[in-house]
């Protein structure tokens, strides 16, 4: 009998049926547009930004959803334009909130600002930009100093750009970093903190024929810059790359995501690449959706894609099909090596360009999510799969822990779950022909198997996280 029993250990698990992340209904939507989003790690709520009617408005989201705090001032020097970029949000260890938005200063020339919450209460914005033509792309961290921020700024010729970094302390700027990095006026920016205490990293995309994703590291916060090179892959040679994202894992890797209009390992056609970072290399850097997934994006000719790792571990990638299409939502829970089929959570996910696209983040296991329709701003969450060990009295009787306090008999909301329910009926299936099905059809070469043996499964766990004091916005 125990020669039988062996083997059979050692057979392939049954394909997933269900989305690791589970997703929940839509819960809110306000006028608006150029969603950014940041979450607390302490507390767990979250920080969202977004413009609307000519300025920056800043809600407060709890882990249960509801709205805690909703704040728009007219002395913000708001944004004037919708087809700019949103603003730009980052929480600090201190209970800071920070805030870099944009205001129209002529045809093509805008002016950068900057404030910061504390005790309540905003300082008076900071003018850290004047004037500058077609510096679009807002991004910022914090720390428990201050802020590190990067935009990107015109060259005078469109759409010629660099990014300019400042460093941010007490409300007042204090080190700027000009041409930090070659870049196109209206390509998002990528700015992340971690994993060190004062480590910063910016990623920049040249989206023209035969352009870069390029990347710049600073260990003191952002006071002075190291380049790195360029991260775009052999296989985007003859298209335009671009729209990079990025976020950091528990093991402290660098999940980058960026978009590419041509690529040899998408049937030639557009698709959003991920790329993990382990120091200061690229150890793997693979295509994310299937031949035929994306459709082209008029001039800059390539999709967009936001990344976030909650504290577990798994990584989570929203994509953007086509202007004005569906949103994606596609995860790992092995550090990018596999993935799952992707989810639609949108029908409608971005609006053009890079200008007015999703934002996620994570704390604990929950994943935020906000995204624009082209007139309101979306907000929803997930709850990500439970992967390493439990310190449950009891277990659950479902596959996974979900670090209750009671059993989980998986009949509705579970007790410590922040509201999220655990069964999956409510997940969008994957559309046919996606990019994970089990014959590897159009996978690009990247190994889709999402068939873990079940001894390995089994015996598989991940060590906690706490982020550091660093925080990033959008990643």
């Amino acid at each position: 009998m125990l020669r039988l029993l062996v083997p059979l250990l050692l057979l392939p698990a049954a394909p997933a049926l269900a989305q690791p992340v589970e997703w929940q209904a839509e819960q809110w939507a306000w006028p608006g547009f150029g969603p950014s989003l940041v979450a607390e790690d302490e507390v767990g709520n979250a920080h969202l930004a977004y413009a609307t009617a000519g300025f920056p408005r800043h809600l407060v989201l709890s882990t249960g959803g509801s709205l805690a705090l909703d704040e728009t001032q007219d002395d913000w020097y708001g944004e004037l334009d919708p087809t700019a970029f949103g603003p730009a949000i980052a929480y600090g260890p201190k209970d800071w909130v920070h805030l870099v938005w944009k205001s129209a200063a002529g045809e093509v020339e805008w002016n950068t600002w900057y404030a910061r919450k504390s005790a309540g209460a905003w300082t008076q914005p900071v003018l850290l930009n004047q004037g500058q033509p077609y510096g679009w792309a807002p991004r910022v961290v914090a720390d428990d100093a201050g802020a590190t921020v990067a935009i990107t700024n015109g060259d005078g010729e469109y759409p010629a750009a660099h990014v300019r970094a400042w460093r941010v302390v007490d409300a007042g700027a204090t080190h700027l970093e000009l041409d930090l990095l070659p870049a196109r006026s209206d390509d998002r920016i990528a700015l992340v903190a971690g994993p060190a205490l004062d480590e910063r990293h910016v990623f920049s995309g040249v989206p023209d024929v035969g352009g870069a994703i390029h990347w710049a590291r600073s260990s003191d916060g952002g006071a002075t810059w190291s380049t790195l090179g360029s991260l775009a892959a052999a296989t985007c040679g003859a298209g335009r790359v671009g729209q990079p994202d990025a976020a950091v894992a528990p093991d402290g890797a660098l999940h980058l995501v960026y978009g590419c209009s041509a690529d040899s390992d998408a049937g030639d056609g557009p698709s959003v690449r991920h790329v993990r970072i382990s120091g200061t290399s690229a150890i793997s850097d693979v295509v994310l959706t299937a031949p035929g997934a994306l459709s082209p994006w008029g001039e800059l000719g390539h999709g967009i894609g936001r990344v976030a790792v909650n504290a577990e571990g798994t990584v989570v990638v929203l994509y953007v099909a086509q202007a004005t299409g569906p949103l994606w939502a596609i995860s790992s829970d092995d550090a990018g090596s596999t993935w799952h089929p992707p989810a639609q959570l949108a029908p409608v996910g971005g609006a053009a360009d890079g200008r007015d696209t999703p934002a996620i983040d994570a704390t604990g296991r929950v994943f935020f999510v906000a995204w624009p329709d082209g007139t309101d701003v979306h907000f929803r969450r997930g709850l990500g799969p439970l992967l390493g060990d439990d310190d449950d009295a009891g277990d659950d009787d479902d596959a996974t822990d979900d670090d209750d306090v009671t059993d989980d008999d998986d009949s509705g909301s579970d007790d410590d779950d922040l509201a999220l329910d655990d069964d999956d009926t409510a997940l969008t299936p994957p559309p046919e022909g996606g990019c994970c099905d089990d014959s590897d059809a159009g996978g690009g070469g990247t190994g889709w198997s999402v068939l873990p043996l079940v001894l390995l499964a089994g015996l598989r766990r991940r060590a906690g996280f706490s982020r550091s004091s660093t925080s990033g916005t959008d990643r």
